[in-house]
């Protein structure tokens, strides 16, 4: 369990206290670090939703890019969609300096998925 244990030292509290972080685990190979985060998905209009989703942030090393790790934010559907495979709310690669940014950038409410003060 040394990465995710790494990783989570690496990550800011305050990030994780927007984020609303909580229930934190690992993957079977512990190459991951797993938490549910609560942020406000967008909707299929392409608006921003007023009701807050809980979505599991899954930070990971990026097989593609040397330094980097990778980041994707997904969530169940509703009703029937929830047995289909989980809608991505975000997914890619933070630098090692960008983490926290890229991180505290998923707490917000725009129009964008990220928040372009932090990205």
């Amino acid at each position: 369990m040394a990465f995710p244990n790494t990783v989570r030292s690496l990550i800011d509290t305050g990030v994780l206290m927007s984020l609303g972080a909580r229930g934190f685990c690992t993957n079977a190979t512990a190459t991951a670090l797993i938490f549910d985060a609560t942020i406000l998905p967008m909707t299929k209009a392409g608006n921003r939703s007023s009701a807050p989703r809980t979505m599991t942030v899954t930070i990971s090393v990026s097989a593609e890019r040397d330094g980097c790790f990778d980041v994707k934010v997904a969530y169940l559907g509703r009703g029937f969609a929830k047995f289909e495979d989980p809608i991505v709310h975000y997914s890619g690669v933070a630098l090692l300096a960008d983490l926290n940014a890229t991180l505290l950038a998923l707490d917000y409410d725009g129009a964008e998925v990220l928040n372009p003060a932090y990205v």
